[in-house]
C-alpha cells in the first residue's frame, strides 16, 4: 500500500473559491487600469496573479494574460525594462500551453511579439523591432489570413518604423494596406481609422521636409 502521508488532499470547493477571487481580483485591476490607478491595478493584478499560478498552474493561459496586462501598466510608465521582462514571461507559458489554435492564445502572442517590437522601436534598435514586427504580420496572416484585423496592429507598427527610419514609400504602402484593411471590416468612416489616417498625415508631412 502507497503511504499518503505528507500528500496534501486538495479541495475542490477551495479551488472554486480561489480562482473566483482570483477573478475578481482581475477584474477590479481592469477597471483600476480604465481608471488610471496603476498602482492599484498593480497590486491585483499580482494577487490575482500569485492565485492563478498557485491553482491553475504556472502555464496556463489566465498567467500569461496577467503578465501581460502587468507589462501595459510598466509600458505606461515608461518601464520598459519590466514591460519587456512581463512580455517575454507570457510568450513563455505559452509556448508551454497547448493551445491547439486557441484563437485567444494566438491573439495574446500576436500582441506581446507587436509589443515588444514597439519597445526595441522607441530604444532606437530597429532591426529587433522590425523581426518582431514581421513576425507578427507573418503569424497573423497564416492564422488568421491577410486580410484580417489581427494583421493591423503589425502594419501599423511597420508603417511606424519605416517613417521613423526615412523609409516613407515603405511607410506609406503599410499603412494604406492597414487602411484598406480597416475600412473593409468597419467602413470607409468610422472613427477607428483616425489613427492610420493621422499616421499618414505625418508621414506626408515628414516627406514635405525632404
Amino acid at each position: 500500500m502507497i503511504s499518503t502521508i505528507g500528500i496534501p488532499t486538495i479541495d475542490p470547493a477551495l479551488d472554486r473559491e480561489a480562482l473566483e477571487t482570483a477573478g475578481n481580483l482581475y477584474d477590479s485591476a481592469v477597471a483600476c487600469y480604465a481608471q488610471g490607478r496603476d498602482q492599484q491595478a498593480e497590486s491585483s493584478f499580482r494577487r490575482a496573479l500569485y492565485l492563478f499560478e498557485k491553482h491553475e498552474g504556472p502555464n496556463h493561459p489566465d498567467v500569461a494574460q496577467v503578465f501581460i496586462n502587468l507589462a501595459m501598466i510598466y509600458e505606461d510608465r515608461c518601464e520598459y525594462g519590466a514591460a519587456e521582462q512581463m512580455y517575454q514571461l507570457s510568450l513563455r507559458v505559452m509556448e508551454q500551453t497547448v493551445d491547439d489554435g486557441d484563437t485567444n492564445i494566438e491573439q495574446m502572442r500576436l500582441g506581446a511579439w507587436c509589443r515588444l517590437g514597439a519597445i526595441h522601436r522607441i530604444r532606437g534598435e530597429d532591426g529587433q523591432a522590425a523581426s518582431f514586427f514581421h513576425r507578427t504580420l507573418a503569424h497573423a496572416e497564416r492564422i488568421f489570413g491577410r486580410d484580417s484585423m489581427e494583421v493591423i496592429e503589425a502594419l501599423n507598427q511597420l508603417g511606424m518604423l519605416g517613417e521613423y527610419t526615412g523609409r516613407f514609400d515603405e511607410a506609406e504602402g503599410y499603412y494604406y494596406r492597414a487602411l484598406a484593411v480597416l475600412q473593409q471590416w468597419l467602413g470607409p468612416d468610422h472613427p477607428g481609422l483616425a489613427l492610420i489616417y493621422h499616421n499618414l498625415g505625418g508621414l506626408e508631412e515628414e516627406e514635405g521636409k525632404r
